[in-house]
């Protein structure tokens, strides 16, 4: 009897073993919020019982079973000399065609510093096979090209909303009338000039995309990749792309078409167990009585190299709540006149998820970032927005137009527009009511964001690319793919049929005039 429980328990393990699949995570940006996300999916697969490799600038903590990381210490390091010392401030109010050649400078930057740090070039070195490799998509596309190097199914994977960049990957139809661009921050409802203002940018990020961007990563490729002779195209990589991962849903953005392999997996990163409160902040947050207000400007933004100006506006935009306590994010103290010290909780690092779902959190304010806006919306937090650049636009323009935040971007910052801002958002209940009305919509799904996510890198790796999910418009030529050459050919019938008819009714008239002309010119002879 011992022998068959113990023979039972070795052929569940080996057919533990077996099922897990070997999955590499390519999420090389310098960017917190990037990692926390790939992070996130890295260990719901991990959890999931497969056997997980992780490229990154961060290292975790704690050890995570099936979990190894490829850390890119001197490519983070590279990244705190360069985009990130100056805190992204000077991203603020950038013209669409500026912005578009800074991110595709910042992305082949992350991309070369990933390529070029010993970790990596060590890791290439290791005689390794993976099954599924998850890589970013823009911010270095050459890695995408590791699919290639170890003959597995590549899935995209973004930490925005989706937009042309991923459409493009899916071989999805993207309409400048109904789609706002994401550097351009409109909503879906645009007025003409938009309208106008949207289609350029799509069309300037194109041309960006193929004079400075891909170019640059085609060369990585043919200068880095380990066996130059076999290096595949640029354009071969984002061609076979199995599936993208997005993270958004469409509770919190704009409704657009998909296709099979298009999978939304917004709210990915959120803690869905109970939560484990520091005691500060549970103590702090009991007590507020009167609510409680959070400031953070995420992970890329410093309040503390904010302009003196601007830092007094926030500060003073609070004193009609003295008695609603605030929580910030900062790296020192931060003086609220109209509060006693007691009444504020100043720290360089707050759990924002822990902080969310307390019942006496009323207000959140935020610099809009993507995963702040998720965040509010799964725990039903009403948002006062102060968008600095690039996504954070869009994010707290939706958050407007759904009802549950007010925008108050920061080049047109004022003490008087922050305080009727948290002034609404605190004193009108609607913005509560609804913040709560679209919790429970993103709630109400078949399964969570990890559920989904695992299950489609699961069939992907499973049926080796899972070709059935692809579009056929991923083969088709720009002529063909518009149906430019049917439209053509459709207004040349139409102007056949026009010019046919005009010969023939111009014909039919010469003849009938004739006609009436020549017999009176008979009877003038006689």
């Amino acid at each position: 009897m011992k022998v068959t429980i113990v023979s039972v328990f070795l052929c569940a393990i080996i057919v533990s073993n077996v099922s897990g699949y070997k999955i590499l995570g390519v999420f090389h940006p310098p960017a917190k919020s990037h990692y926390i996300v790939g992070h996130a999916l890295m260990k719901g697969l991990a959890e999931a019982g497969h056997e997980v490799t992780i490229i990154t600038p961060f290292k975790e903590k704690n050890p995570i079973k099936n979990y190894e990381e490829v850390y890119l210490k001197h490519s983070l390091e590279e990244a705190i000399k360069g985009t990130r010392a100056g805190n992204f401030l000077n991203f603020n109010n950038m013209p669409f065609w500026k912005l578009a050649k800074v991110l595709a400078d910042v992305s082949n930057n992350f991309t070369i510093n990933a390529i070029r740090d010993e970790a990596f070039q060590q890791f290439l070195r290791e005689d390794r096979q993976f099954d599924l490799v998850i890589a970013e998509v823009f911010v270095g596309d050459a890695l995408m090209a590791l699919g290639h190097y170890f003959n597995a199914p590549v899935i995209g994977f973004t930490t925005t909303v989706a937009s042309k960049w991923t459409n493009d990957l899916v071989g999805l139809s993207h309409f400048a009338s109904h789609t706002p661009n994401i550097i351009c921050g409109y909503s879906g409802e645009m007025t003409f000039t938009q309208r106008l203002w949207n289609s350029l940018s799509y069309w300037v990020e194109d041309f960006i995309a193929a004079v400075y961007y891909k170019p640059v990563q085609q060369k990585y490729l043919e200068t880095y990749w380990p066996n130059k002779t076999s290096a595949p195209s640029l354009a071969e990589v984002q061609r076979n792309i199995a599936a993208v991962f997005v993270n958004s849903h469409v509770t919190y953005t704009i409704p657009q078409p998909i296709t099979s392999n298009l999978i939304e997996i917004g709210g990915i990163h959120i803690n869905r167990s109970d939560i484990a409160y520091t005691e500060d902040v549970q103590a702090f947050l009991d007590g507020a009585k009167d609510g409680a207000i959070f400031l953070s400007l995420g992970s890329n933004i410093k309040l503390s190299k904010v302009p003196a100006n601007i830092k007094k506006m926030i500060a003073n935009s609070f004193s009609e709540f003295p008695n609603v306590r605030i929580l910030i994010k900062n790296e020192e103290d931060f003086d609220v006149p109209s509060h006693k010290k007691s009444d504020l909780l100043i720290k360089p690092w707050f759990n924002q998820q822990e902080i969310l779902a307390h019942p006496n959190l009323r207000v959140f304010f935020s610099h809009g970032g993507l995963l702040s806006t998720t965040e509010a919306v799964h725990f039903g937090k009403p948002m006062v927005g102060t968008p600095l650049f690039f996504d954070q636009y869009l994010n707290m323009k939706m958050a407007e137009s759904k009802g549950y935040g007010i925008s108050v971007p920061y080049e047109s910052l004022s003490e008087e527009k922050l305080k009727s801002a948290i002034r609404a958002v605190l004193t009108n209940p609607s913005y509560a009511k609804t913040a709560k009305d679209l919790s429970d919509r993103l709630h109400d799904q078949i399964s969570t964001p990890m559920e989904t996510a695992v299950h489609w890198a699961e069939h992907i790796a499973k049926f080796k690319g899972a070709s059935h999910l692809r579009s056929p418009g991923l083969d088709l030529p720009f002529i063909v793919f518009y149906n430019l050459d049917c439209y053509a050919f459709l207004l040349f019938v139409c102007f056949l049929v026009i010019y046919t008819t005009y010969k023939v009714i111009s014909s039919i008239y010469q003849f009938i005039l004739h006609k009436v002309s020549y017999p009176s010119s008979k009877v003038k002879s006689h």
